[in-house]
Formats: structure tokens, C-alpha cells, sequence
């Protein structure tokens, strides 16, 4: 399972998007969670971005509504604990 983390962008295009449609707010959710399981997968759509988004990667809830995502491999080390 992956974990989001929101930039100020996205909640302030999520709140914009959500105002002007309110049953966008659940879609978004929807799509939301089909990521955090399985950003791959075919329904979603997703796709690379080009040009000036290259490095990320999106998904559309709607025909004019997509979410742009990053991918970070973070590995945790544990530190030893001494004796």
C-alpha cells in the first residue's frame, strides 16, 4: 500500500474542485484509494508526464480533473542499539 502526502496545490485545487462539483470530492477519494492500492492499474489510466511535469506521473478522476503524482522510494534504516 503507498502513502500520499498533499502539497498545498493539490488541497487547494481539491477544495476548488470540490465547490464547484460536489460529487467530484468522492471520485477524487475513489481514485485516491485505487492509487494507494494499486497505482498501476489499468483503470486508472496512469501515465508519465512530459515537458514541464516530466517526473511525475497522473491519472485523470475526469476529463478535466487529473492527479499528478510522485513516486519516492524511501527505505527506513534501523540504527543498532547498543548492549
Amino acid at each position: 500500500m503507498y502513502k500520499f502526502a498533499w502539497t498545498q496545490g493539490f488541497r487547494k485545487g481539491f477544495k476548488k474542485a470540490a465547490k464547484k462539483n460536489r460529487h467530484m470530492q468522492e471520485k477524487i477519494f475513489n481514485v485516491l484509494d485505487e492509487l494507494s492500492r494499486d497505482p498501476f492499474d489499468p483503470k486508472l489510466k496512469t501515465h508519465k508526464l512530459q515537458g514541464k511535469l516530466n517526473g511525475l506521473w497522473a491519472c485523470r478522476v475526469e476529463y478535466d480533473c487529473m492527479i499528478a503524482v510522485l513516486f519516492l522510494h524511501l527505505t527506513f534504516c534501523r540504527t543498532p542499539t547498543r548492549n
